[in-house]
């Protein structure tokens, strides 16, 4: 919702500017100041979205506010309004709009023109916040592809000097390019050319028979086609255009050894003469690890950006939460007022009763909802697993009534209290129970009797220690046998990307484990799903021991 800064000496004129932008734009947050030296300190701190601006005050006049507002980094992409009742010439327009104002009004002050003004500055602001946050992002991003190519040129500098060094070799000495040929740890081979289509090898070293599981003998009846992989035509003959053209390349195949097994590689290669003849010089180095590595980092970025959603999904329903509390505390206390007013007698009584009633039920929803979304540090404590399943239960009951399935709860009330973080075991179980909905509204997309979800509660024993099994049951269609040795691995989903990131059960089973308790499930194919969350009473935690919820 946007935020308007008021700034005018005198109280009557705030009050109005208030009230007419509160009517003229709902949901909005309106700021006062009553002197221009205040309100530049509220717009560094409120950072409003539109300023309007009285122009004559004492001390500070609007003039000198705007001024000083517009110098200042910190506020001057904020529009503002000047306000004035007198000297509306073009020379007071003038002045102010060379100091950095947005657009004038006059008063007595027109609610449309306001709301239009205003409306249009919220506009402008909106727009310049974006195109400013593109070109942080666009900096941000030309400064890593900077670094990266000044990384990749080092790089690109020490394999050039790495294969100047072997060129010297092979020039001093038959002996010693024999040596520096046989010893090295990467594949070297020679081959010819002719007419860009490579010969059969002249010359393989060590290292190459050994990674290829072939003889030397072997090699030499072998040319690089031989040994590439299937589908690399078009890689060979891009690099061999190169090599023509620049005598030296540098480029990755994938060698396929005499027993089948694929390796990438690194090739550096070179044209040279010899006898009046062209030959190749390659040197494949394998990037096996690299290869690994690369995916390591594309699977760990992902997982970044999923837990980035994850936070902001969290935020967004703090926020949500925050901006309901607020209108719904008003219908409350509106209510609460009629009801003063009234008789007991009156029929309204008992429809002013009801919406209490309602909103606090809204309230008690909104209030599970903020527990559930933060992340705070806090003392874990005793529990109920009677409130934490209500407390569950507020948030997600009514889509699950809304998608027509019953919800059965059997939770008896003599049940122990436990050691737990409650929020994390209700994150735990909202988990359960949309797993179990989304299961059943793909067996069943519309009503049916055996759209059914039941979550039970039982004290059990095992090795002399007391438990809770809390059971959340299904009767969709299953799990698929393929799939169950999978689902608790992160990033797992059968669900369509736009439904599920394929963390939940993971986050879940990590949760769990951390409560020293065990996250299993039973299932038969066609007639149920159950999801068994084993919690001991008693997990060894001393109270007011503090961890991250």
């Amino acid at each position: 919702m946007p935020t308007i800064l008021a700034i005018d000496d005198r109280q009557d004129n705030l009050f109005s500017l208030l009230a007419l932008l509160k009517s003229m734009i709902p949901g909005c947050t309106v700021v006062t100041a009553s002197s221009g030296k205040q309100g530049i300190e509220k717009a560094k701190t409120e950072n409003p979205d539109t300023i309007l601006l009285d122009i004559y005050m004492p001390i500070m006049d609007g003039f000198e506010a705007c001024r000083i507002l517009k110098s200042d980094p910190a506020t001057k992409h904020i529009p503002v309004i000047m306000l004035t009742a007198v000297n509306t010439d073009s020379t007071s327009r003038v002045k102010g709009l060379e100091i950095g104002a947005d657009a004038f009004l006059t008063k007595p002050i027109d609610r449309f023109e306001l709301t239009a003004q205003v409306n249009a500055m919220l506009r402008i602001k909106k727009a310049e916040d974006i195109l400013r946050k593109e070109s942080e992002i666009l900096e941000q991003r030309v400064e890593e592809r900077t670094a990266e190519l000044v990384k990749q040129t080092e790089q690109l500098k020490a394999e050039i000097q790495e294969r100047h060094q072997v060129e010297k070799a092979l020039k001093e000495s038959e002996q010693r390019y024999s040596l520096l040929f046989n010893i090295s740890h990467d594949a070297i081979f020679v081959h010819g050319i002719t007419n860009g289509v490579p010969g059969k090898f002249t010359e393989v070293n060590d290292s190459t028979c050994k990674r290829l599981g072939y003889s030397r003998e072997e090699l030499m009846r072998m040319s690089p086609i031989d040994i590439d992989a299937g589908g690399m035509d078009e890689d060979r003959r891009l690099a061999l255009e190169m090599m023509e053209k620049n005598g030296h390349c540098i480029f990755e195949m994938v060698h396929v050894s005499k027993a089948g097994h694929k390796i990438p590689v690194e090739i550096s290669s070179r044209v040279f003469e010899s006898a009046g003849e062209r030959y190749v010089l390659s040197i494949a180095r394998d990037i096996t690890e690299r290869k690994l590595a690369e995916q390591e980092k594309q699977r760990l970025e992902m997982q970044l950006r999923q837990q980035q959603k994850l936070e902001s999904i969290g935020t967004l329903a703090s926020g949500v939460a925050h901006e309901i509390n607020n209108p719904i505390n008003g219908v409350m206390n509106y209510a609460q007022l009629i009801v003063d007013q009234l008789n007991k007698d009156n029929p309204l009584t008992e429809y002013a009763t009801e919406i209490i009633h309602e909103t606090k039920r809204v309230s008690a929803i909104v209030r599970n909802l903020l527990q559930f979304s933060r992340c705070e540090k806090r003392s874990h404590s005793p529990a109920r697993i009677t409130d934490i399943a209500d407390g569950t239960l507020s948030l997600i009951k009514t889509v699950i009534r809304h998608d027509q399935i019953m919800l059965e709860i059997d939770i008896p009330d003599d049940l122990p209290e436990i050691k737990c973080h409650s929020q994390q075991i209700q994150q735990v179980l909202m988990n359960l129970l949309t797993n179990a909905r989304d299961a059943i509204n793909e067996r069943y997309p519309d009503y049916d009797p055996d759209k059914i979800i039941t979550m039970t509660v039982r004290p059990f024993e095992k090795a002399g220690r007391h438990w809770l099994r809390i059971t959340v049951e299904d009767r969709g269609a299953g799990i698929p046998d393929k799939i169950r040795e999978r689902l608790f691995d992160p990033f797992f989903t059968t669900k369509d990307r736009a439904k599920g990131t394929g963390l939940g059960l993971s986050i879940s089973q990590g949760i769990v484990h951390d409560h020293c308790g065990e996250l299993s499930f039973e299932c038969e194919r066609g007639e149920y799903t159950r999801f068994h969350l084993d919690l001991p009473v008693d997990n060894g935690w001393y109270l007011g021991e503090v961890s991250e919820t």
